[in-house]
């Protein structure tokens, strides 16, 4: 733990306090005058660093306590001033001469609520007319760390991704800053790189290996064990492709197989990059592959493989309307079509490898477990597992109507989806056998996604957001919007939820409680699912018809606008960030746009 210490004198009475980690916040008095005869008065100084540190890197609040005699004499909480402003003043007057304890506690949001990420306290005797030194250091709350899965599974030449998580003694998580997180392995078996709680790891022999990670603010690890088999048989099922392209900064829907709707880029300012015409309208969402390249359907029967940098086609592959697509370990490009199928495209020359054909219409954009297998539902009612290598069926599992949802992957190798039946179900990734299903009160178009400790967030068109357990399908809480939701929920890396509603607004909503946060109207229904940069920013489209679609950027912590896009018809595509920051998505105007 880095730690800071200052020593601060108080004019007729006694107190306050330095942060966690260099650099930390500290409290400092200017003195004051007495509240009253025989009393004292305490004014404190926040002094707030740069956003760079636990401490208050995490923390958009303290709250100070002064008790004497175990009651509370007094409480403030003093929120992050805004941009450009580093101290914040509180005062406490009409304080009793007699020994009070002075305590501090940091919470991620401005109203002091939430997981505490460090706490302090420290007694000192109020004394008229006495200048008294006190210290007060704020330790962080953070006891243990863990890696999921664990253990791990992957095979050679494939690729997983490992999630973090802190908590407190208590079990509740507890929010770590960017960048504090540090990835390392023991072996040469695999490789990787982390990007703050999540890492890619990829398999490069047979054999096992230790990935551990450190916040290095509290100086707590966690550990995985990480098995690399040689190809072929991984968690129940032949190899085929073996997981996601590594390398990719978003190879399918929302991001990866837990649509956390995270990406690795940041920095966009609303310019336009480049723009690609299709010949109808684009609601499906983009991948991008390893080497930048955009892939993307449109409803004039084509999907298109575009130059991420220029926008310039590479190639084209008709044959109908297409879901939006998922990216397999050896580029290979699966995506399901309203002609009835599900195709495996070679990524780099658009040939086919293969057709699946389901019963009817698949708009449901697949997902690949870390073993190749691909699962995608299809409105015939089915969801199916297929050999990504061949097409072969592995099994199908039959809802009791449509399938628009896409499939989810949860570390152990669930699937979760919906349908139209109104139910979210859990399947078991080997076999396809239902785990439970959750009834909600209306179809679930919305495609679920999974938090780092399990839970299941979906949205659905009776208007509510759950939260489910994982494990259990037990609703753990439920929030109600204004209108039927179609957006997928995207997951902050402090817990946050974010989802759009055709209410016209985007929700910030605390992924343990429920509790909204914040709210954002953007003036028409949002369907599109946001996405989030690597700095918090979400990014999300709405439908506001022939008066122009707009993609919206949003501070994640307060959802104020940092800027917005204008496009020429509906925004239902969900955008997807590039590796530089730049934002992909479609629109009813037929258009691709690269914003940057």
């Amino acid at each position: 733990m880095r730690t800071a210490y200052l020593t601060i004198l108080l004019g007729l009475s006694a107190a306050l306090l330095a942060g966690c980690g260099a650099g930390g916040s500290t409290f400092n008095n200017s003195g004051g005058a007495p509240g009253g005869t025989g009393r004292g008065s305490l004014r404190l100084t926040i002094r707030w660093p740069e956003p760079s540190r636990l401490i208050p890197a995490a923390a958009n609040s303290i709250t100070v306590t002064l008790t004497a005699d175990k009651q509370q004499v007094a409480q403030q909480t003093v929120a992050r001033p805004a941009a450009g402003q580093s101290t914040s003043n509180v005062s406490f007057n009409a304080l009793p001469p007699t020994i009070i304890t002075v305590s501090a506690a940091a919470y991620p949001s401005s109203d002091g609520t939430g997981t505490a990420q460090a706490t302090g306290s420290e007694d000192v005797t109020v004394t008229a007319n006495v200048q008294t030194p006190i210290t007060l250091l704020l330790l962080s709350t953070i006891t243990r760390v863990t890696v999921t899965p664990n253990p791990a599974t992957v095979n050679a030449g494939a690729s997983t991704t490992l999630t973090a998580a802190a908590a407190d003694a208590s079990g509740n998580m507890v929010l770590v800053a960017p960048g504090t997180w540090k990835w390392t392995t023991t072996a040469g078996t695999v490789t990787g790189s982390g990007t703050d709680n999540t890492a890619v790891v990829s398999g490069l022999s047979s054999g096992s290996a230790t990935v551990t990670v450190t916040d290095t603010d509290s100086d707590k690890s966690g550990s995985t064990t990480v098995t690399v088999g040689s190809g072929g048989t991984t968690g129940g099922g032949t190899g085929g492709s073996g997981g996601l392209q590594a390398g990719s900064p978003w190879p399918m829907f929302h991001g990866g197989v837990r649509h956390t709707g995270r990406g690795i880029g940041s920095g966009a300012t609303g310019q336009q990059k480049w723009t690609f015409k299709t010949g109808n309208v684009v609601t499906s969402s983009p991948a991008i592959g390893a080497d930048g390249t955009v892939y993307i359907g449109s409803e004039d029967s084509n999907f298109y493989a575009l130059d991420g940098a220029t926008g310039q086609q590479k190639w084209a592959f008709n044959s109908g309307g297409f879901s939006s697509p998922a990216i397999g370990a050896d580029g290979t490009v699966y995506v399901g079509s309203d002609g009835y199928h599900v195709y495996a495209l070679d990524g780099a020359t658009g040939q086919q490898k293969w057709a699946f054909k389901t019963g009817y219409i698949v708009y449901a954009s697949p997902a690949i477990g870390a073993d190749g297998t691909v699962y995608v539902g299809s409105w015939d009612h089915n969801v199916y597992a297929l050999n990504g290598a061949t097409g072969q069926q592995k099994w199908v599992f039959e809802t009791g109507d449509r399938v628009w949802s896409s499939p989810a992957i949860g570390a152990d190798g669930t699937v979760y989806v919906g349908s139209d039946d109104y139910n979210v179900y859990a399947l078991d990734g080997a076999t396809g056998q239902q785990k439970w299903a959750f009834k909600t009160g209306y179809a679930v178009h919305s495609s679920p996604a999974i938090g780092a400790d399990g839970t299941v967030y979906v949205g659905g068109e009776d208007d509510n957001v759950y939260a489910l357990d994982g494990a259990t399908g037990q609703q753990k809480w439920v929030f109600k919007t204004g209108g039927y939701i179609n957006s997928s929920p995207a997951l902050g890396t402090d817990g946050m939820v974010y989802i759009g509603s055709s209410d016209d607004n985007v929700y910030a909503l605390d992924g343990a409680t429920g509790r909204q946060k914040w709210v954002f109207k953007t003036g028409y229904a949002v369907h599109s699912s946001p996405a989030i940069g690597a700095d918090g920013t979400v990014y999300v489209g709405n439908a506001a018809g022939l008066e122009g679609g707009y993609v919206y950027a949003l501070d994640g912590a307060t959802g104020q606008q940092k800027w917005v896009f204008k496009t020429g018809n509906n925004v239902d595509s969900s955008p997807a960030i590039g590796a530089d920051g730049t934002v992909y998505v479609g629109s009813w105007d037929d258009n691709v746009y690269a914003i940057h």
